[in-house]
């Protein structure tokens, strides 16, 4: 049905545009001439008559200019303020949008009629539009982008497609070479017409690793979906959105980012009602104040099936202060950003577990989290630091929330740290550590003790949209027994073409 509907729209588009061509392609010259060579037979009522279709065609004109200056009106400012950077690979993420076409004639400036759109990026709000589904001043544009990677390692990982720790050794090659399109991406963005003092928009974002990414069986994987009200001063967010704790995150070729091996939150999504406010005490000054309500889940059932992790009847609250400096820089989901910025973040809630149909066991979840960053034209350094209990759903304690034995919940360490500086405008390299190091009296036998993780890499910007990027790292995790350590090297390449 979409399929057809599509068809139809694009056949009445067509019709439209051919007519409107054959109406307006005309030269305005051949009317001129006709004009001149009537007036010596007739120089009256040639002279009225042309006056009158030189009239007619003049106010034709000029409705066709208000139309389209009220529709920019209703469309409002361009889609690519909020999606400035890709979701993924870029070191230094561009525009959705951003790229060369040619073509978009029809779309001419209304303050100036005769100057044409050239659609160099970043695409211009006229261009914007007609690459986008527009209908009652809502306006959704698609995005996203086509990634290919090859991945080789020593020894097996926890999934294939990406990593977040090393399996148990079993003294014998298990080496791995992966090859994968399932990192590619597909997004809307949704601008709504403005409510009261808000600006109002959405954001559905799918990768393609499946409903369970870990089980490594490719498919739709559903990554974000929310909608948010937004002014200088506040921001209110509902749907499924990033962790607002650790709200940083290495730049890694390997889609979860360290996760499960010392960075925790935004790397992981769940449901969530968020809140924040801006203050702004100088023009380059920002004091941040956010706090939401958030779904707890537990991700142990991967590896125990009789394990089962629940909320304890009330959401978990995460809430962050941040001062950051410097001219505002645009992060593609959560708007803009200072580029030096220090923050501390919390989490609480309770974790309600049971196994093998023995009574629940009720913990508290909870976390601290520190972050910073310094990032310039040319370099950057950033990194967090955390410390908290129950984390398997953030990705601390190295994906392990709960005692498989017993069903307590184990507390965690851990953090990363980065460094990155521009060889070239276009190149960029990046080195960094990271350690996840639960506590082991928490642990039982089997259960995974310590995760740690080098990797430096090269991100080349091709063009706007097309990058490459080669990332080597090494990871050790580290098991209690009877389960025995393992350690693996990890060769990673990576293309991707944003659209």
């Amino acid at each position: 049905m979409f399929r057809s509907l599509l068809f139809a729209l694009l056949a009445i588009f067509a019709s439209s545009t051919f007519v409107h061509g054959q109406r307006y392609s005309q030269p305005i010259q051949q009317p001129v001439d006709e004009f001149r060579s009537s007036v010596s037979a007739d120089p009256y009522s040639e002279l009225l008559q042309r006056f009158r279709e030189t009239e007619a065609r003049l106010k034709s004109a000029e409705e066709r200019l208000a139309n389209n200056e009220e529709r920019w009106r209703l469309l409002g400012s361009s889609v690519g303020n909020d999606l400035d950077n890709s979701i993924g690979l870029a070191s230094n993420p561009t525009s959705p949008f951003s790229g060369n076409s040619a073509g978009y004639d029809e779309f001419s400036n209304p303050e100036n009629p005769s100057q044409k759109c050239d659609c160099a990026p970043p695409y211009c709000d006229q261009c914007l539009t007609r690459l986008s589904w527009n209908k009652m001043g809502y306006r959704i544009t698609p995005f996203g982008s086509l990634a290919g990677e090859a991945i080789l390692t020593d020894s097996s990982t926890t999934a294939r497609a990406f990593i977040r720790y090393i399996n148990p050794s079993t003294g014998f090659d298990d080496s791995q070479s992966t090859i994968t399109g399932q990192g590619s991406a597909f997004g809307l963005n949704i601008e709504a017409p403005r409510i009261g003092a808000f600006e109002a928009r959405g954001l559905f974002y799918f990768k393609f690793y499946g409903g369970q990414p870990a089980a490594n069986v490719p498919g739709v994987f559903y990554l974000l979906g929310f909608g948010e009200l937004r002014n200088e001063n506040w921001r209110f967010v509902f749907g499924q959105n990033l962790d607002l704790i650790g709200p940083l995150q290495p730049h890694m070729l390997n889609f979860t980012s360290g996760l499960g091996g010392g960075n925790i939150g935004l790397a992981t999504t769940r449901g969530q009602l968020r809140a924040e406010r801006f203050f702004h005490p100088h023009e380059d000054v920002q004091l941040s104040i956010q706090t939401a309500l958030t779904q707890q889940f537990l991700p142990e059932y991967l590896a125990d099936p009789e394990v089962n992790g629940t909320d304890n009847g009330w959401p978990n609250i995460e809430s962050r202060v941040a001062l950051g400096f410097g001219e505002d820089v645009i992060h593609p989901l959560i708007g803009p950003v200072k580029p030096i910025e220090f923050g501390v973040s919390g989490l609480i809630g309770e974790t309600r577990v049971t196994k093998n149909l023995v009574g629940p066991r009720v913990s508290t979840t909870w976390a601290v989290v520190a972050d910073a960053k310094i990032s310039t034209e040319r370099w950057g350094i950033q990194g967090e630091y955390f410390a908290g209990e129950a984390l398997g759903s953030y990705g601390g304690g190295i994906d392990q929330s709960a005692n498989l034995a017993n069903g307590f919940s184990i507390y965690s360490t851990g953090g990363w740290g980065e460094v990155w500086h521009k060889l070239l405008p276009c190149v960029t390299a990046h080195v960094g550590y990271g350690i996840d190091d639960p506590r082991d009296s928490d642990l039982s036998a089997g259960q995974r003790l310590r995760n740690q993780f080098y990797f430096g890499n090269l991100i080349w910007d091709v063009t706007e949209r097309f990058q490459l990027g080669f990332e080597v790292s090494q990871w050790k995790t580290d098991y209690v027994a009877p389960l025995v350590d393992n350690k693996s090297m990890v060769y990673h390449f990576k293309t991707e073409l944003s659209y």
